[in-house]
């Protein structure tokens, strides 16, 4: 189907966006166990994981819609740890950035909005709903990471954090240590936690200024008056060719810095 075509059918798919996102999470929860073995690693090269894997393997395929969900999905999954799956680095590699940000934007003319807030801000009536995802990752013996995907209507909110055994949300600079880059008196510190996530979180600092990533495209620097800076070309393949790496993501914060007086 041409790209018109789809973007005819998307519009049409409202439902079909929550349904993917959870296949998808299945599926990569099912990848990771399978990747154990060598000859299950390359989805492009075993027909065994395309079976496995049917909703993912689409997003391999230029279904456009199938492309927007996995970029969230695997932002979801990548906060929750730090391992970076060799599927995700095959899928960036599948597309050059002109063809992702194509797909991306025709794969959601449902207009679906991802929210992803801390795991804090989550109410106890949230947690009363049918309609909730959970993913959770152990970061220490104490303490694990957590996401609680909640649907409603066109927006899904991702509540993000870390708990103890108890189920107390915990600090996340208390449970990992942040990592920090200085480079020409300017000193970034990044939560390592949300490190890949194109979703607004604000998950590094610059100089004390909160900083975020709105997109693949560009980095808001949290100011007085916030500024967005574009990122040019080369930087954007920095991101897709080192999505696990944070001293890229550290770099390319100070290397943009906006010229202002903070």
């Amino acid at each position: 189907m041409d790209l018109i075509g789809q973007l005819i059918q998307n519009k049409k798919n409202i439902a079909d966006v929550p349904q993917m996102l959870d296949d998808m999470l299945n599926e990569i929860i099912k990848y990771e166990k399978l990747s154990k073995s060598p000859k299950f690693q390359t989805i492009t090269e075993s027909p065994m994981l395309q079976k496995q894997m049917p909703t993912i393997w689409r997003a391999f395929n230029s279904d456009s819609q199938a492309i927007f969900v996995f970029n969230q999905a695997m932002s979801i999954v990548q906060q929750l740890s730090d391992n970076q799956l060799k599927i995700f680095i095959d899928y960036t590699e599948n597309y050059t950035p002109r063809e992702h940000k194509q797909f991306n934007i025709i794969g959601n003319a449902a207009g679906f909005t991802f929210t992803y807030c801390e795991l804090s801000q989550l109410s106890p009536t949230v947690l009363e709903t049918d309609d909730l995802l959970y993913l959770s990752e152990p970061v220490t013996h104490e303490t694990e990471r957590v996401a609680v995907i909640q649907h409603k209507d066109k927006t899904i909110t991702v509540y993000q954090g870390i708990i103890d055994n108890d189920g107390k949300t915990v600090s996340e600079k208390s449970a990992v240590k942040p990592y920090e880059y200085e480079k020409n008196g300017d000193k970034v510190v990044i939560n390592t936690f949300s490190a890949q996530g194109y979703n607004n979180y604000k998950f590094a600092t610059l100089n004390n200024i909160p900083v975020s990533m709105p997109n693949t495209e560009s980095i808001k620097y949290h100011y007085e008056t916030p500024i967005v800076v574009n990122l040019n070309n080369k930087d954007m393949m920095d991101l897709l060719f080192h999505m696990s790496d944070v001293e890229t993501y550290a770099k390319l914060i100070i290397n943009n810095k906006p010229e202002v007086n903070a």
